[in-house]
């Protein structure tokens, strides 16, 4: 059976999603994190899911979001335009 291979911004995608679970594991809950850290981290996802938007997985949605609400709930204001 031949193996299916990833490309280049699924690739992308998915360094960017272990680094975020990284962080979860290292740093604990979102809530927890510093609002410098938390902002850097989505302004990562944001840049690069306009770069991939075909091929996004749902694991990079799912962190995308949970990035996005607890910024929203801080009331944060984006870097990326």
């Amino acid at each position: 059976m031949a193996k299916a291979t990833l490309s280049k911004e699924e690739k992308r995608l998915q360094k960017l999603v272990d680094t975020y679970t990284k962080a979860v594991k290292a740093k604990g809950d979102i809530e927890e994190w510093s609002d410098k850290y938390l902002l850097s981290l989505r302004d990562k996802f944001r840049v690069l899911a306009r770069k991939t938007r075909g091929y996004w997985s749902f694991d990079f949605y799912e962190a995308l979001q949970d990035l996005n609400k607890e910024s929203i709930k801080r009331d944060l204001k984006p870097a990326t335009k």
